[in-house]
This record gives structure tokens, sequence and C-alpha cells, in this order.
């Protein structure tokens, strides 16, 4: 008996657990592609809002005219009088949960005599709880790769290049993640 009770104390407490967690980035990253040697190094770094409504910031950054897209691009913004390509990427990733007595409560849930209003009322409220909570477990990443005037990854070595474009880089996270 008490082996029945400590397992659903245990339950009730270890009930939620996390499947996926998406990666926290309190700044940026780089990260290097170690899959393929040709391919480019990336500038990653997690931002709030719609990127439909930021897309305005890219333009503003890196002077764009309105025939640019975007997402790939050419400026000489970056390196003075330089002309680099850009590839900026959206990335949305979730945290993704477990939880064993939701399926418990549900069904407690469902047994009780409610009214068709009251049912009514109570899946809208659950619509919008299920709207919050997704908007919590949602991450938001940008994705940059930016190439030299010949294809080469400038965010790979160490170079003047590579920490001119960084800073740069940094001066965009700032302003694009607020």
């Amino acid at each position: 008996m008490k082996k029945v009770v400590f397992l659903v104390v245990l339950l009730c407490l270890q009930s939620c657990f996390y499947v996926h967690r998406a990666p926290e980035i309190p700044t940026y990253k780089i990260v290097e592609n170690q899959k393929n040697q040709d391919a480019l190094n990336t500038y990653i770094f997690e931002y709030n809002g719609s990127f439909a409504q930021k897309t305005r910031l890219i333009e503003d950054f890196f002077v764009l005219t309105e025939t640019q897209n975007p997402y790939y691009f050419t400026t000489t913004s970056l390196v003075e009088g330089k002309e680099l390509r850009v590839d900026i990427s959206p990335v949305y990733d979730y945290d993704k949960h477990f939880n064993l007595l939701e399926g418990i409560l549900d069904a407690k849930e469902n047994r009780d005599s409610k009214t068709h209003e009251q049912k009514r009322r109570k899946a809208i409220q659950d619509a919008k709880d299920d709207e919050r909570k997704e908007r919590q477990n949602k991450h938001q990443y940008l994705y940059i790769r930016v190439m030299g005037e010949n294809g080469e990854d400038l965010l790979k070595g160490k170079s003047l290049e590579k920490r001119m474009v960084l800073l740069r880089l940094h001066e965009f996270r700032k302003i694009f993640s607020y």
C-alpha cells in the first residue's frame, strides 16, 4: 500500500516532463557546419516579435533598395567598400512536453454535467490557453550567413573582415532583438 501511495505522489510531482527543449541563446552563437566543409558558418540569435513586422529593420540597417529581397541580398553596409552577400533565415523551435495527468483530468472534466453554453465557454477558454502556451513555448531565431565577393565564408577563421562583420552583426542583433 505504501508503494502505491508513493507511486501516486511521485506521479503527481513528476507528471509533466520535457520531450524536447528549444536551445536558449542568451546573446548570439556562431555555429560551424561540421558536416560539410564547404557549408557556411551561421550567426544565430534569439529575438521576440513578428519577423514580418521587422523586415523594415533589415531593409534600413543593410540599406536595401525596394527591389532587393530581405532574405538574400548583397550589401556594402557590413564592410565599407566590399559587396557581401547576406542570407537571413527566420527559424522557429518549440519546447515540447508530455503531461501524464492530462488525460486523467480531461476525462474527469468531461464526466461533469455542464450545459451547452458552459461547454462552449470552456472550449473558447481552452483555445486561448493553448494559444498562450504555444507563444510561451515558441523560440524564434534569426540565422545569418555572410559570403564574400568570391563566395568565401566571412564567419570562418580569424581575419579583420570577420571582426568588422561581427561588430556590425552585433549592432544589428541589438536593434532587431528589441
